[in-house]
């Protein structure tokens, strides 16, 4: 049987006018003054005096823009660091919470220390035109006493989807052509695109990675993986879930940065939040969460299994997230039989609550502002906080 070869061509060639989208950045600045949360004179402070409990600012979005990915960004001074209960100093986008200040202070930082603090911040929470930020100084339990912290150099940073659009006539730019053995069929392969560079993961005779410059269609790099794969990028950093390991590549040149094993078997495309890697994995009943950084384990998740069941049938759906919570739906092939929807607190990964109603073929889920849809033959909608059914309909699908 012959060999034939794998050509990987940027076509441009079409009748009529395309449109293909681009990944760039804006910065939105807020407020670059300094502010004083709290209710105490606090000497160490800029401003010594606080300016109230709560800060409110308001900004415009062209509604045209297409966000991809948004960070809010400050400084902070004197904030209680975390984990703590009490004091927890909350941040809102339009009346819905983004997380809370405390989280990105490490243990044990004194209160004259500057923090430099990354919030990320789901796209759909973002209005088209005017948007309202709310920072808030946390309390004890009987609101006796508040932090007093400062922040200044408040900004969101926006990763946008821009239109581009490509006239004819088109032509080819570039072919690349892969030394993968066909013996039947195409290979299964998987394409990530970031920073200008085509990742492709196949996995058929030989499984590997690849980096292409997707101007030129130059080889930049090639690495070898232990089983077919799939791809997740941050900042520079090249994620590759490869039962049983996941690793971290130099986008660059495929260098190794770190490699761990995880709970599991063959993974689902990974959500990548923050600086935080989200898996789960088909046929099994666990979430694992990663700092991309460190590599270090931030939690596992195994689903609780009511009643006494010992099945192996399990099939978990891959991951969505508003920033707060994690949502996944699952399947449980054992009498009684469950379809269901579980959220997880994406800092601890603990069980906020699960929806159990729902049938057997439904598509994963999808967040928009605070509520949760999910459809197929009905569409439900769900309080993204509480897991309440908020309406039904039936599709008559």
């Amino acid at each position: 049987m012959g060999r034939n070869l794998l050509y990987l061509t940027l076509l441009l060639f079409v009748s009529l006018f395309t449109s293909v989208s681009v990944a760039s950045a804006a910065d939105i600045v807020l407020d670059t003054e300094h502010h004083h949360l709290g209710d105490n004179f606090k000497e160490e402070l800029n401003l010594g005096d606080p300016e109230g409990l709560v800060y409110i600012a308001t900004f415009t979005l062209d509604p045209s823009v297409d966000i991809e990915s948004a960070e809010l960004t400050m400084t902070g001074k004197s904030i209680v660091p975390g984990p703590t209960k009490e004091l927890l100093d909350k941040v809102y986008l339009n009346g819905i919470e983004i997380g809370t200040l405390n989280d990105y202070v490490p243990a044990e930082t004194p209160d004259s220390a500057l923090v430099s603090i990354k919030i990320p911040v789901h796209h759909s929470l973002f209005n088209p035109g005017t948007n309202t930020i709310k920072i808030s100084a946390g309390s004890n339990a009987n609101r006796s006493n508040y932090d007093d912290f400062e922040f200044y150099n408040l900004s969101f940073h926006l990763s946008e989807v821009e239109p581009v659009t490509l006239a004819p006539p088109l032509e080819v730019a570039w072919t690349y052509k892969f030394p993968w053995r066909l013996i039947h069929g195409a290979p299964e392969f998987e394409i990530l695109a970031a920073d200008g560079v085509l990742y492709i993961c196949q996995g058929y005779s030989e499984t590997s990675v690849t980096a292409i410059n997707a101007e030129t269609g130059e080889l930049l790099w090639d690495k070898n993986l232990t089983e077919q794969g799939h791809l997740g990028y941050k900042d520079g950093v090249l994620i590759v879930l490869s039962y049983p390991t996941v690793d971290a590549l130099n986008a660059k040149n495929g260098e190794l940065l770190w490699s761990r094993g995880y709970q599991g078997g063959w993974p689902d495309i990974p959500l990548i939040f923050g600086d935080t890697l989200f898996v789960s994995e088909y046929g099994s009943r666990y979430v694992t969460a990663i700092d991309i950084g460190s590599s270090a384990l931030k939690w596992d998740y195994e689903i609780n299994l009511t009643g006494s069941r010992n099945t192996g049938s399990y099939y978990l759906s891959g991951l969505q997230t508003n920033g707060n919570v994690l949502a996944l739906r699952y399947n449980i092939y054992d009498i009684p039989y469950e379809h269901g929807l579980i959220a997880l607190d994406i800092d601890t990964g603990k069980e906020v609550w699960r929806y159990t109603d729902l049938r057997e073929h439904s598509p994963d889920p999808l967040f928009y502002k605070d509520l949760i849809y999910i459809g197929g033959e009905e569409i439900v909608a769900l309080s993204a906080k509480s897991g309440e059914e908020v309406w039904k309909t039936d599709t008559n699908g």
